[in-house]
C-alpha cells in the first residue's frame, strides 16, 4: 500500500495500474496441446479498474483503482480516504416529501 500522507500517489495518471495498491497487469504463457505439440502464447491479465471520485482527506481526487481497493475504501479500512455518500434519486424525493 501507498502511504495516503503522501500525496503525490493520486496525481500520477498510469494505464492499466491501480493508483493504490499499484497492481498492474501480469504476463504468463498459454500452453494449447494440439496433435501432441504444445503451442505457446503470451497470455496477459489485466486488474478490474474503475474510474471513480473518493476523498483524499475531504478533497475529491478522481482515481483509477482496482475493486479490491475500491471495496476496502468504501468500508473506510484506509485513515485519510473515504468514499462520498450520494442520496439516491428516490431518497432525495422521500426527503422532500416528508
Amino acid at each position: 500500500m501507498v502511504a495516503i500522507t503522501d500525496k503525490k500517489w493520486f496525481n500520477i495518471r498510469m494505464s492499466r495500474v491501480c493508483q493504490i495498491c499499484e497492481k498492474k497487469s501480469q504476463k504468463g504463457k498459454k500452453i494449447a496441446l494440439i496433435w501432441g505439440v504444445k503451442y505457446r502464447s503470451i497470455r496477459h491479465r489485466q486488474p478490474n479498474l474503475r474510474k471513480t471520485t473518493i476523498l483524499v482527506e475531504d478533497i475529491p481526487v478522481q482515481v483509477n483503482i482496482c475493486t479490491d481497493c475500491l471495496r476496502t475504501v468504501k468500508q473506510n479500512k484506509i485513515f485519510g480516504v473515504s468514499y462520498p455518500e450520494y442520496i439516491s434519486a428516490e431518497a432525495a424525493k422521500a426527503e422532500t416529501k416528508a
